[in-house]
Order: structure tokens, then C-alpha cells, then sequence
């Protein structure tokens, strides 16, 4: 609008961006444009429904409040197609605006001044093509159960499977401490060879600690898998 009235006539804006009245301008006669496309009834009824044509030559639905004291756009909401660009360009407007609400809540917001038709399948499909919404309310991919293997179903005893020995030399690292040297009494006697090359090609260094004690629960573990 502001670019036609500058070619008519020399410019007399003060600012650069528009204003709300020129919003509004340019609102009502794109609304007009849309009506003329889709609604070409000169009764006083679109599709069952009483409208009447305003001054701005827009056509706006007669609800059944019209005895409200309320603001017009209220009371008179304007009419709109279901399937249109300009249509979907509002929704997704309002839909930004009011931080990605839902269907009730954009349709009741449209309501205000909007008449749609089908208005909440309308929205809902604006809001079902929203990426940011997807985003959140996409399922998680899953992976098909597997079967456990052996060792983890079939009967064993303490340590067989996990081999206890090795994970803690190497849970420890290169530097072991034994309790009064009674510790490993059982695992030396039966696993002497094991070690030795364990020991041996990891270069471990074995300490006896005599200032602490663990209450015996590391020596029985390792004594009843020994026994088993």
C-alpha cells in the first residue's frame, strides 16, 4: 500500500516502518481478495451462514451476540476459506505467536476475529507440520531385544564368569597390597601359574599393607570361589 500511494503521489511518511494502520489496510483488502476468490453468493447467507458486507467491502459473519457490547471484530468476526494460502499464513502467525499452542487455544484466539471454516482441522494441520514441535514429540528409536548369551543364563559359581582375579588386578593397576598377607593365600595356592604370567608380563609389584583391613568380606569372596 505504501509503495502504491508513493507512486501516486509524493511521499509523505515519516518513518520507515509501517505503521498499524497500514497493517490494517493492507489486512482488509487481502482479506477482500481472498472473499472474492471463494464466496462469490451475493445473498445474505454463505454456506448456512448470515453475513453481512461491511463498509470496507469485507464480508463478516452476523453471530448471535451481536446485542453484546463488545469490540465489532468480536462480534462481527471477518469470513475465510478453509483452504488458502493467506489462510495457513494466519494460523501459522498465531501459532508463533502464542509459543506453538495448541488447537483449542489457536482456535479460540482466531475466534476473536476470525471466522474459519474448519477452522480447528485447519490448525491442526498447520500444527502437525511444525518441525520444532516434531522435534519433541518424536518417538525414540528402539532396537529389537537380543538373547543373552551363555555365560550370562547358564548356572556358575562366584567369579567363574566374571574372572574376579584378573578385574581386580586390573580395577588396581600395576601396584597390589595384600591384608597381613592371608588375602591371596588361596588364589597363590591354586592360581599360582595364572599369576605368575599375569605378574610377570604386566610387571606387577605386590605390597603387603598391614595398617588396614577390609572386615574379611574380599578374603571370603575369594576363598568361596576358590572352594567351588
Amino acid at each position: 500500500m505504501r509503495f502504491v500511494n508513493k507512486l501516486r503521489k509524493k511521499p509523505s511518511y515519516g518513518t520507515k516502518t509501517l505503521t498499524v494502520e497500514e497493517k490494517a489496510k493492507a489486512e482488509i483488502i487481502l482479506w477482500s481478495i481472498e472473499q472474492k476468490k471463494h464466496f462469490h453468493e451475493k445473498e445474505n447467507s454463505v454456506h448456512g451462514l448470515q453475513v453481512v458486507r461491511g463498509d470496507d467491502e469485507v464480508l463478516r459473519v452476523k453471530t448471535r451476540i451481536i446485542e453484546r457490547d463488545d469490540d465489532l471484530s468480536f462480534l462481527y468476526p471477518i469470513l475465510l476459506p478453509s483452504k488458502h494460502y493467506l489462510t495457513e499464513c494466519l494460523i501459522r502467525e498465531y501459532y508463533l505467536k502464542y509459543c506453538h499452542a495448541g488447537v483449542q487455544i489457536l482456535a479460540a484466539k482466531l475466534r476473536l476475529q476470525y471466522w474459519i471454516f474448519s477452522s480447528k482441522r485447519n490448525i491442526r494441520s498447520c500444527v502437525s507440520r511444525c518441525v520444532v514441535c516434531k522435534r519433541f514429540t518424536a518417538k525414540a528409536l528402539t532396537t529389537p531385544p537380543i538373547q543373552l548369551p551363555l555365560d550370562r543364563v547358564r548356572e556358575s559359581a562366584i567369579f567363574e564368569i566374571t574372572d574376579g582375579v584378573i578385574w581386580y588386578l586390573d580395577f588396581q593397576g600395576d601396584e597390589l597390597y595384600g591384608i597381613n598377607g592371608v588375602m591371596w593365600y588361596h588364589v597363590f595356592r591354586e592360581d599360582r601359574i595364572i599369576l605368575y604370567h599375569v605378574f610377570r608380563e604386566d610387571g606387577v609389584i605386590w605390597y603387603h599393607d598391614f595398617s588396614d583391613e577390609l572386615h574379611g568380606i574380599m578374603i571370603f569372596m575369594v576363598k568361596s570361589y576358590m572352594v567351588s
